[in-house]
């Protein structure tokens, strides 16, 4: 995947959104860019699966979205979005924590709270960007 001039893919824009369709968000649950969604979900392995997952739990209202129903009453699935968190939530459900909708923190991999050896109490003591306490101290300086 091709970088910006700002070091982003172009799935990094898509963070942006709040709300997806669902052949948008099948398409980044699969690890695929959907700006050309109608072009891509043909050819993408996956996508089928998990736009049908997707259905079933919005049927089952087992995931929230918003469906807009047309005069005769059926549901215009093209036109059905699904709000990220929720999604998030539901893909936890079924045992996802990676891909895009699960971006990795910077800093070490133990500190991410997926991490089998996660340690809440190491997380105040390292934080990017953050001087060390080495460097924070003057030479010679000693703290009590």
């Amino acid at each position: 995947m091709a970088k910006s001039d700002f070091g982003m893919s172009s799935l990094d824009y898509w963070r942006l959104c709040d709300a997806l369709s669902v052949d948008q968000a099948a398409l980044l649950i699969v690890g695929e860019d959907p700006s050309n969604v109608n072009q891509r979900k043909n050819e993408t392995t996956g996508f089928e699966a998990a736009r049908t997952a997707l259905i079933n739990a919005i049927d089952g209202k087992r995931l929230q979205a918003d469906i807009p129903v047309d005069e005769e009453g059926h549901f215009e699935w093209k036109r059905v979005t699904v709000l990220v968190e929720d999604l998030r939530t539901w893909l936890k459900s079924r045992g996802f924590n990676t891909g895009f909708f699960f971006p990795q923190p910077e800093g070490p991999n133990y500190l991410s709270s997926t991490h089998p050896n996660y340690s809440q109490n190491l997380q105040p003591h390292y934080m990017p960007g953050r001087p060390s306490l080495k460097s924070s101290l003057s030479f010679g300086e000693v703290r009590p």
